[in-house]
């Protein structure tokens, strides 16, 4: 069967023992759309929502995470999730690699449960959930999912409510995408996202000075200690980026960096902010979304030419120094030559790599004694995010006024101070 306002044929949905069945309805907790939703029926039901065509897993670290909420009778009713590696031909429940809000319990001895004696989600969430499981067990394997909820005869409910649905390698090795990706089609339903290396993707890596570690990677220490904002930092001047973007569940946080602001600008005058996206810089320099998937999604804009520029809250913003036509460059890497930035020495070579140059606390383009001003107003903090950490360890001190001091004077790029 199609899925509720979509022509795709991405779910089937059946159920062999009633006419109880999944339908999309409002009430999205994480996207702009529906939930899947199955109501916890008072009659015997087995309703399976399944995922038709199968997905290829790879990866190092590959996940399934999905946002649900369910109220269903206690340990009498409740649902499950299984995968199938043989097209549905057998079915093996998923519950044992579940390593975060897994099953709660187990269906009581009933023969008029089809999930008799079986662990399941089952009660009452209490709220939105998020639940994850590991599929390193099934690298290689091309998987089916299906979510199912199982009813007895007697006492009902609520039922089981599914919003995002997430199959990903969280080190970022793509996954085959033989179901829809996100996209604007798939805002009318609970999404389905693969994340990875999806072809309509531009990838970005960049380095920031302040954040380099000695094995020529970046350092997580906000990430580790807590102190990175959960949501994007760039919302005053220079950049007045006002889009409300958080990071969400499915990202491994202590494998960010830190924030950084991607745009598009015109290619006939750079001043023109085309398009702005804040997006998360992995401790490798790879960017990604607020979701975790690598890459801007820059579908509507294909076959067009722009700059493309970057902007840190500490670090002078650079540009590329030609323009780009999208889709025909996979991956745009700032780290690889000083040529790649338009202006002279607007980047930093730190370990054979190019890095964005650090000391600009005032964001303002220029790095001056403005910027020492605002260190020498507050030079000892412990456990703080400020623009003046320089080097991104949640403390301020001399090591900051260092990075300050080697790189004084340093002016970037107009363009991308322009009001």
């Amino acid at each position: 069967m199609q899925d509720v306002n979509s022509n795709s044929n991405l779910w089937s949905k059946d159920n062999p023992l009633s006419t109880n069945n999944w339908t999309a309805k409002s009430g999205s907790q994480y996207s702009d759309g529906k939930v899947w939703f199955v109501k916890n029926s008072s009659t015997k039901s087995d309703s399976y929502l399944t995922l038709n065509n199968p997905i290829r897993i790879e990866g190092s670290n590959p996940e399934f995470i999905f946002n649900h909420y369910f109220d269903t009778e206690y340990s009498w009713d409740g649902g499950i999730v299984e995968v199938s590696n043989n097209g549905g031909y057998s079915w093996l429940d998923l519950g044992e690699y579940f390593y975060e809000n897994g099953y709660n319990t187990s269906i009581e001895t009933n023969p008029a449960s089809t999930i008799s004696s079986r662990p399941a989600f089952s009660g009452n969430s209490g709220e939105f959930i998020t639940s994850k499981a590991n599929l390193e067990a099934f690298i290689g394997q091309d998987l089916n999912f299906r979510f199912r909820m199982a009813s007895d005869s007697l006492f009902g409910g609520n039922g089981w409510y599914i919003d995002d649905i997430y199959i990903t390698d969280n080190n970022g090795i793509a996954n085959t995408v033989y179901a829809q990706k996100n996209s604007n089609k798939a805002k009318d339903k609970t999404r389905l996202i693969v994340l990875g290396d999806q072809s309509d993707r531009l990838h970005v890596r960049v380095f920031i000075e302040g954040l380099m570690s000695n094995d020529a990677n970046m350092k997580s220490d906000l990430s580790q200690m807590g102190l990175l904002p959960n949501s994007q930092p760039f919302f005053e001047a220079p950049w007045w980026y006002s889009t409300n973007q958080t990071i969400k569940s499915t990202v491994q946080t202590n494998n960010v960096a830190d924030w950084i602001l991607f745009e598009l600008r015109d290619k006939n005058n750079p001043a023109i902010v085309k398009f702005q996206k804040a997006m998360l810089a992995r401790t490798d320099g790879l960017l990604m979304d607020e979701h975790g998937s690598l890459g801007i999604d820059l579908s509507s804009m294909a076959g067009s030419e722009y700059f493309i520029a970057l902007h840190h809250y500490n670090h002078l913003g650079i540009i590329s120094r030609n323009a780009v036509k999208i889709n025909e460059v996979g991956t745009f890497d700032f780290t690889v030559s000083k040529t790649s930035t338009s202006g002279n020495d607007q980047q930093k070579q730190i370990n054979g790599r190019y890095a964005m140059i650090a000391g600009d606390y005032d964001h303002n383009g220029i790095i001056n004694s403005l910027d020492y001003n605002m260190w020498k107003s507050a030079s000892a903090l412990v456990n703080q995010f400020v623009s003046w950490d320089g080097d991104g360890n949640g403390v301020v001190n001399n090591l900051d006024y260092n990075i300050w001091y080697m790189n004084r004077s340093k002016v970037g790029v107009g363009t991308l101070y322009d009001d």
